[in-house]
């Protein structure tokens, strides 16, 4: 057989290692151009969540906000509840509402705020998520804390009465949004000795994810401005883990 020279092989040999060297950096700069859209792609889905999660904390204290607003119209006693999303990048333990501004601090943004026309004060839940919250004026403030699980859809009851003529009428839903059953205590402070009210909501045991519908029927020959209240009272089921809630509605009749 007859044998190849030695500069053909070694030219072969060459030829072969730039080859596999070529090879091996072509497919080192394809990965390396890879790993450049892997980062750009975590870094823009990053900042995208970092967005959205701005975007959910300030919705949620918008919503605060206008309850509050709502809340300190109705007058002493009233109470609205909430649900809103917390991010899960907020800080809570360095999160606050005090004086007119409420916050929520995100890990690597900072403080998303909302000031209020009122005196506020206040705590945000331990954890983040899905959020219940109480909106509560005490006479001089707003108190915004994690609410119970007993609702009313209104936080206050406002008629106008001609005199003489025919009563008014008020439906309130009442809802338990708990997983245990409360016992409601209702009693409504009717609006002076010359106002004519009545109250059907029904004392005793309201199952839990249960509703009751209660109407107030107020009438009046008295022309002026009178003031009552509606005061309802649940006990939850022992070892629920769950506080006594009251809920103060204020009623307030104009008769003319």
């Amino acid at each position: 057989m007859r044998k190849e020279p030695d500069n053909i092989r070694t030219s072969r040999k060459i030829s072969v290692g730039q080859v596999s060297m070529e090879y091996l950096m072509l497919t080192a700069a394809m990965l390396l151009i890879l790993l450049v859209i892997m980062l750009v792609f975590m870094g823009n889905y990053s900042q995208q969540s970092m967005v959205v999660q701005q975007r959910t904390a300030a919705h949620s204290l918008s919503l605060l906000a206008a309850s509050a607003q709502e809340v300190w119209v109705a007058g002493v006693g009233a109470e609205e509840k909430i649900s809103l999303e917390i991010p899960e990048s907020a800080q809570l333990a360095s999160s606050h509402i005090a004086g007119h501004v409420m916050s929520i601090n995100l890990l690597g943004v900072g403080d998303v705020s909302r000031s209020t026309s009122m005196n506020i004060s206040g705590s945000w839940p331990a954890n983040t998520g899905q959020a219940y919250m109480s909106v509560y004026n005490n006479g001089t403030h707003i108190l915004i804390r994690p609410g119970g699980r007993l609702v009313v859809n209104i936080t206050g009851i406002y008629m106008r009465i001609p005199t003489g003529g025919a009563s008014n009428a008020t439906t309130l839903l009442i809802s338990n949004r708990a997983g245990s059953t409360y016992t409601l205590t209702q009693v409504l402070t009717c609006p002076g000795s010359t106002i004519v009210c009545t109250y059907d909501g029904t004392n005793g045991a309201l199952a839990a994810e249960g509703t009751q519908t209660a109407t107030v029927t107020i009438s009046s020959n008295t022309p002026g401005l009178h003031t009552g209240y509606l005061n309802i009272s649940a006990v939850p089921t022992g070892g629920s883990g769950l506080a006594d809630e009251t809920i103060y509605v204020p009623v307030t009749i104009r008769v003319e």
